[in-house]
């Protein structure tokens, strides 16, 4: 596991913000960081984690078909910390809209049958 989030972070470092692949890198890595706390219980992975999967989210136009599956990463990682800390931070007004984003994402215009 240790190789595996060197490498991505290495990806990351060389990639520049416009690059189309850089919200991609950067959520493997913070989905990496994520398993890696998942299984050693490091915070500073899941710090990262979050950290990580938010700046993919900031990279990714609202019209982009992935940026619902950083937004819900994202939001698990942040529920794994608020379980595990019980940080406010994570209940706060700014995180709990970005479940109402992503939802607004995912919505199609269905006109029921009259």
């Amino acid at each position: 596991m240790e190789d595996c989030i060197l490498n991505l972070q290495k990806a990351v470092q060389l990639t520049d913000d416009g690059h189309p692949n850089k919200a991609a890198y950067l959520s493997n890595l913070g989905g990496s960081q994520r398993v890696r706390f998942d299984r050693l219980g490091r915070l500073t992975d899941l710090e990262h984690s979050i950290s990580n999967l938010n700046k993919a989210v900031q990279l990714t136009d609202d019209g982009h078909p992935d940026k619902a599956v950083y937004l819900s990463s994202l939001g698990s990682s942040q529920k794994a910390r608020f379980d595990t800390l019980g940080k406010a931070i994570d209940i706060k007004a700014k995180h709990l809209e970005q479940p109402k984003k992503q939802s607004s994402l995912l919505k199609t215009d269905i006109q029921p049958n009259l």
